[in-house]
């Protein structure tokens, strides 16, 4: 099996116990990965210590524009250069606990 994610304060037991029983794993070693689908995964300690991950959207943001923007260069629309948000540009999800 090529990749799997596994989402568990055991994730290395989860995989070589459980899910090994169903899959034939790779012998490669276990990590936590740095781009899964697109998205940054980030490690963030929260304020009580606890460790955490939280996917990072830039670089999935700036591909779906990019591609958006290849489409409607096809045709007779654009993106507009500025858009309006709902959205401070200094909001920060991960920080909104």
């Amino acid at each position: 099996m090529d990749n799997v994610l596994v989402h568990s304060e055991y994730g290395e037991k989860v995989l070589r116990e459980d899910i090994s029983k169903y899959f034939k794993l790779k012998e490669a070693p276990i990590v936590v990965p740095d781009i899964y689908f697109g998205y940054y995964v980030l490690k963030v300690i929260l304020d009580n210590d606890d460790i955490v991950y939280a996917f990072g959207s830039n670089q999935y943001v700036q591909v779906a524009v990019s591609n958006v923007d290849k489409y409607l260069n096809g045709h007779t629309s654009k993106l507009p250069f500025r858009a309006m948000t709902q959205l401070s540009s200094i909001y920060q999800p991960e920080a909104d606990v």
